[in-house]
């Protein structure tokens, strides 16, 4: 939803744009495949393309959204047209043409893009910097001072290109959209989940600080997109990160949501111990292999309830949480894999030698219970 002042729709000034993320623009040669054949292998630098670009922003921006392109991949590999060609190494790394760059998001920083909309001519609201563990430096000189010389200088250049071309309305995002998983870096930019990751930020918010003056007014800031440790991350990195990107479901993972989940596992694992039990007992006086069966499923979930309750105590460790995680997944999965054995094996039994239950009291009332809480959504 976008909040704006009453008056004329060329007028409103919003205080909320509505966020559409983008990523590359290898898939416009798929959508658009006879404007790329018609060009070959100049698409991506054609002025076709830069004007499918900036069409797509003035859908976007008609409707009070922005199309906000990350131009690098998980292993950040940048795309030409997000960011400067670069040129040397250590001290003598420079930016040797802006070219691309500038067909890009000339128009956008400036707001000429817009110049035939309802909406009049404004820069965008904020964009992706092409800023990442690769690029302006390559991850594989880490800690060394060639790295931190590099970035500095590639980045005081960004600064001074766009304080001289007069783009200071648009905001600068530094993000970082990597995940560990993904196997191109050691370590989580995006959803930080352990807490040794923290040190990244710090040292690169020491850089850009080294690289940015304090009275620029070229707005550049350090954007986070946060989930399984928000409420450290909020602690930890004060001052840091200045653009906090979360959902609301993740103030669940709070530190005291751990101990908290704790008491609630503790009563699940006593209700469905004493469900379990009374199931089980009942369907062997009964021959019930449905009723045995419900009773497993409760053992299961007490075994899962376990399992959880491990993993909860060790949400807080980071060197432990990944490896706990594991194990509790192969323990939940196995117990079903188990359960599902045994009702093949005794419902076939039952089916082949034609045994009927016994009629069971307990049975009932468990069943109806069951059907209750499966109405009642419990």
């Amino acid at each position: 939803m976008s909040q704006h002042r009453p008056g004329k729709p060329s007028e409103c000034a919003p205080s909320t744009a509505i966020d559409h993320n983008s990523y590359g623009t290898s898939w416009f040669a798929d959508q658009y495949p006879a404007l790329a054949k018609r060009h070959g292998a100049d698409f991506f630098s054609s002025d076709s393309f830069f004007e499918l670009i900036h069409s797509y922003h003035r859908i976007f921006y008609e409707n009070r959204g922005v199309f906000h392109q990350l131009g690098y991949g998980h292993a950040g590999k940048v795309g030409p047209e997000f960011a400067p060609r670069l040129e040397g190494t250590g001290r003598t790394k420079y930016v040797a043409d802006w070219s691309l760059y500038d067909r890009h998001y000339g128009p956008l920083f400036d707001g000429s893009a817009f110049a035939n909309t309802s909406r009049g001519a404004k820069p965008i609201p904020f964009v992706y910097l092409p800023i990442n563990p690769e690029w302006p430096a390559s991850f594989l000189w880490w800690g060394e001072p060639g790295y931190e010389r590099e970035f500095v200088n590639v980045v005081s250049e960004m600064e001074r290109h766009f304080r001289e071309k007069g783009w200071t309305a648009t905001r600068f995002e530094m993000f970082f959209n990597h995940k560990k998983r993904y196997k191109g870096f050691p370590w989580d930019g995006d959803e930080v989940r352990f807490v040794r990751d923290y040190a990244y930020f710090k040292e690169y918010a020491r850089f850009l600080k080294e690289a940015v003056p304090a009275d620029s007014p070229v707005k550049f800031v350090f954007r986070a997109d946060v989930s399984w440790t928000m409420e450290r991350q909020f602690k930890e990195l004060a001052g840091i990160i200045n653009f906090w990107v979360c959902g609301g479901g993740e103030f669940g993972w709070y530190d005291y949501a751990s101990s908290r989940g704790q008491r609630l596992e503790y009563f699940t694992i006593g209700y469905n111990s004493a469900e379990g039990l009374v199931s089980i007992v009942a369907g062997f006086i009964a021959g019930s292999v449905s009723l045995i069966g419900f009773g497993l499923d409760s053992v299961i979930e007490v075994a899962s309830g376990a399992a959880l309750l491990w993993r909860l105590h060790h949400d807080l460790s980071a060197i432990q949480r990944e490896q706990v995680e594991r194990t509790t997944l192969r323990v939940v999965g196995g117990s079903f894999v188990a359960l599902a054995l045994y009702i093949l094996y005794e419902s076939g039994s039952t089916l082949i030698l034609q045994k009927a239950p016994e009629r069971s009291i307990v049975g009932l009332i468990i069943a109806a219970r069951n059907g209750e809480n499966s109405v009642t959504g419990r």
